[in-house]
C-alpha cells in the first residue's frame, strides 16, 4: 500500500471506529422481537429431487452468494432505498455531505459484488406453503426438509470466531428506511470530523472512497434481513454468512448455473449437526408411491443417522405447467 492509501486506511478507521460498533448493533437488532422465531421449532428447506439428493449425499448444504440468490434484485432493491434515504438525508445538512452521498451511489452503481461477500441459506417457517412448492420445489413434485431450528441455532452460536448468523426475514420497507436512516446519523460525526481536517484532496478522496465501502457494506448486510412486502407468504428465515465459513477457506467455491457462475460456501449440516433433520415432505403434486420410496432409497444409500418422519403435503394441487 503506498503511502496516500496507508494514511487514508489509519483516517478511515480511526473514523469509523464508533461507526462500525453502533452499527453491528442495529443490525443484530432487526429482527429480535420477532414471534414465529420464538415459537417455531422446525424450519423448512424447499427442493427438487436432485437438491434432496445432493443435501443427503454430501452431508452439506450450500450458502450462496446473496447476488446470485433466486431474487438477486432484492439486494439492488435494498440499496436503492438507502440511496434515496441517504440522498433526503443530505439535502438538508451540507454540501460536504451531498458529495459523499454521491461518491456512495456511483461506488454501489459500479459493482456490489466486489464491496463485501455476503452468502446466505434459506429456509421458512412454513412447512406446506403453495408459492413456495411451485417456486423451489419442481412446480410442487419435490420436497421439504425440516430442520431443527435449535440445533441450527446453537451450531451458530457455537462459531463464536466466524461471521455467521441466522434470522427471520422482515417484510417492512418502511422498517428498512428507518433503519438506514439510522446508520446515516450514525455515521453524520465521522464526516463532520473528516470535513475539519481539510484534508489534501487526494487523501480525502481515498478516505471517501473507504467509508463509503464500510457503509455500503452496512447497507448490504441490511439488505439481507428484508424482503418486499409481496414475499411474506414465505416467511423466510435465513442463514447469513459473511466471508468464509471456514477460517482456513479464504475463497469460496463456484458451479455453473443456466449460464451463471454460482459461488457459494458450504455448511456440512452431517458433521456438525447429524440428527438436524427430523421431517421430509413430499410435494402436493407428487406421485405420492413413487416419491416416498425415492426419499427411503435415498436415506438408506447415505445412511441418513436419527429418525426422519416422511410425510405429505395437504394441499390440494394443480400443476401450473400442465
Amino acid at each position: 500500500m503506498d503511502t496516500i492509501g496507508a494514511q487514508a486506511q489509519k483516517i478511515k478507521d480511526d473514523l469509523l471506529t464508533s461507526f462500525e460498533t453502533e452499527s453491528q448493533k442495529l443490525i443484530e437488532a432487526i429482527s429480535i422481537d420477532h414471534i414465529k422465531d420464538k415459537e417455531t421449532n422446525l424450519i423448512y428447506h424447499y427442493t427438487d429431487d436432485k437438491g434432496l439428493w445432493g443435501i443427503l449425499s454430501s452431508g452439506k448444504f450450500w450458502i450462496n452468494s446473496v447476488f446470485n440468490l433466486n431474487d438477486p434484485s432484492e439486494i439492488s432493491h435494498g440499496v436503492s432505498i438507502a440511496c434515496n434515504v441517504f440522498k433526503h438525508l443530505a439535502s438538508q445538512l451540507t454540501a460536504f455531505d451531498a458529495e459523499f452521498v454521491e461518491k456512495f451511489t456511483s461506488l454501489t452503481r459500479r459493482g456490489l459484488r466486489d464491496i463485501a461477500k455476503f452468502y446466505a441459506l434459506s429456509f421458512s417457517f412454513q412447512d406446506d406453503d403453495l408459492a413456495q412448492w411451485r417456486s423451489y420445489a419442481n412446480d410442487g413434485c419435490g420436497f421439504a426438509l425440516g430442520l431443527n431450528k435449535k440445533k441450527v441455532e446453537d451450531f451458530i452460536s457455537s462459531q463464536k470466531n466466524l461471521s455467521i448468523g441466522g434470522f427471520p426475514i422482515e417484510y417492512n420497507t418502511k422498517k428498512l428506511e428507518l433503519l438506514n436512516t439510522k446508520l446515516f446519523i450514525l455515521l453524520s460525526p465521522a464526516l463532520t470530523t473528516l470535513q475539519k481536517l481539510n484534508l489534501q484532496q487526494p487523501i480525502l478522496n481515498q478516505v471517501l472512497i473507504g467509508i463509503s465501502t464500510s457503509l455500503a457494506s452496512r447497507v448490504i448486510e441490511a439488505s439481507t434481513h428484508f424482503k418486499h412486502e409481496a414475499y411474506e407468504s414465505e416467511s423466510e428465515f435465513r442463514v447469513l454468512e459473511v466471508g468464509s465459513l471456514y477460517q482456513s477457506q479464504n475463497i469460496s467455491l463456484y458451479r455453473l448455473r443456466e449460464s451463471e457462475v454460482v459461488y457459494y460456501t458450504e455448511l456440512d449440516w452431517r458433521r456438525r449437526m447429524p440428527d438436524v433433520i427430523e421431517t421430509i415432505t413430499i410435494g402436493p403434486g407428487a406421485d405420492k408411491d413413487k416419491a416416498a420410496r425415492y426419499v427411503e432409497d435415498c436415506m438408506k444409500i447415505h445412511q441418513i443417522p436419527g429418525s426422519v418422519l416422511i410425510q405429505y403435503s395437504d394441499i390440494p394441487y394443480r400443476p401450473v405447467t400442465k
